[in-house]
């Protein structure tokens, strides 16, 4: 019974010192920022030469650049 309860203060130590890393990194958020900046430009220049997929993706600004032919709406 002992040893459960060794076993168990152990875990919740170890998981403590774990996530202590975890929260630090959590408040520096400026690689967000570039990250969401560069993820934009990528969005951006894709869209440009693909409209249809960033159209799946949720970006409605490339709603109107899709194509829709005839022969699509045969196939459906």
């Amino acid at each position: 019974m002992r040893s459960r309860k060794v076993c168990f203060l152990f875990c919740t130590v170890v998981c403590g010192i774990l996530c202590v890393p975890l929260a630090a990194s959590a408040a520096e958020s400026s690689w967000i920022e570039t990250s969401d900046r560069n993820s934009a430009i990528v969005i951006e220049m894709q869209g440009a030469f693909h409209p249809e997929f960033m159209s799946e993706l949720g970006v409605d600004r490339f709603d109107t650049a899709v194509l829709d032919s005839p022969e699509n709406a045969k196939a459906l």
